[in-house]
This record gives structure tokens, sequence and C-alpha cells, in this order.
């Protein structure tokens, strides 16, 4: 499983930081070589760009408000990187934190569920490679990247709880819980004090 971290930051703290998470499925082999001739280096989709600009308040409860922010995922690596949409699990996840910077500690103030990824727009903005696109969005192809904006990382019906996600394989079973089914505009969200 690769999981990478980026953060984006303005003059003033706290830090936002993306989180992605490529999914496998039931014996999917990590990295390295597959069996296939050839091919020898794996897709490896990282969080190229966090941004705040056109970031979400989704509203407030009590002392709680709830945010996103825009992403940027790039894949990395030599090989299509698949993107199917859920109920499949051969998709990317992305979480969203927010940090705290004060006297050289860095303190987790707020975290989100993960939002599925559904479709691979394959864009050359974010990744320093050529992107070469394909027929459809069902993959990231190598040196291209895919943009979700803030309102569709904070779209309820994307995210997902991320204790359905396996930390050490990065497998989870396919549908995620819907958090459709929990109440209050901030549930699921980048929530902070």
């Amino acid at each position: 499983m690769r999981t990478s971290h980026f953060i984006g930051a303005s003059a003033v703290l706290p830090l936002v930081v993306g989180t992605i998470c490529l999914l496998r499925a039931p014996g999917q082999a990590e990295g390295g070589d597959d069996g296939v001739a050839g091919l020898t280096e794996p897709p490896d989709v990282i969080v190229s760009v966090v941004s705040t600009d056109g970031s979400s308040s989704w509203g407030q409860q009590g002392s709680i408000s709830a945010f996103s922010v825009a992403t940027r995922s790039c894949n990395v690596g030599g090989e299509d990187l698949d993107w199917y949409p859920s109920p499949s699990n051969q998709h990317p996840a992305i979480g969203q934190g927010l940090f705290r910077l004060r006297d050289d500690r860095l303190t987790q103030i707020g975290l989100s569920w993960v939002k599925h990824g559904f479709y691979a727009l394959n864009e050359e903005q974010g990744c320093a490679a050529t992107c070469s696109l394909p027929v459809d969005g069902n993959v990231l192809r190598p040196g291209c990247s895919d943009p979700y904006n803030a309102n569709l990382n904070g779209g309820r019906s994307y995210l997902g709880p991320t204790w359905e996600i396996n930390a050490h394989t990065g497998y989870f079973p396919g549908e995620h819980i819907s958090a459709l089914s929990f109440t209050g505009a901030i549930a699921n969200r980048l929530q902070v004090r």
C-alpha cells in the first residue's frame, strides 16, 4: 500500500494535509514485478496539491465547524492505476486532516472520513511527467493527475469511514457505508473546534 502525505499551508497556520490511500483487492501484490513481462514499475498515486482556494464551509454545530479542501492526485508510477467507482474497491481514497503547528509541535485538530475516487480526468497539471490520455476515466495514466474540488471532497455521498480500510494491506470490501446515513451538516466532514 502506498500512502503519501503532502502538506499545504498559507502563511497562517493551521496546516491542511491531504492523504491518499491506494486500495487493493485481496491477494493483489504490492509493488515490484507482477509477473507480466515488461511491467516492473507499478502505479503509484500521491496527492500532489492540497488547496484551500475555493474551500467549502459546511456549517457549524455548537463550537464545531466542518470544512473541505481541493486536492489533485497524481500517478507518479509507470503503469495505469485502476479508478473504478464504488461498489468496486479499485480506486484511491482521499482523507483530509487539519493540524496545528505551535512551538515546533504538530497536533492533529481535525479529521474527515475518506472520499472515495470515482472518475479519473487525466489532466497534465500537478504532475512532473507528460500525460497520455486514456479512452475513459476508469484509469489514471502515468504522469496524469485528477482534481477534486472542495465540494466533491466534502460531498457526503462519496465519503466513507476510515475504519473500513485495512491500514496494513489497503484492502476494503467494496461498497462503503454511506455518510448519508449520518445526520447533521458537519457529520463525516473535516471537523475542527
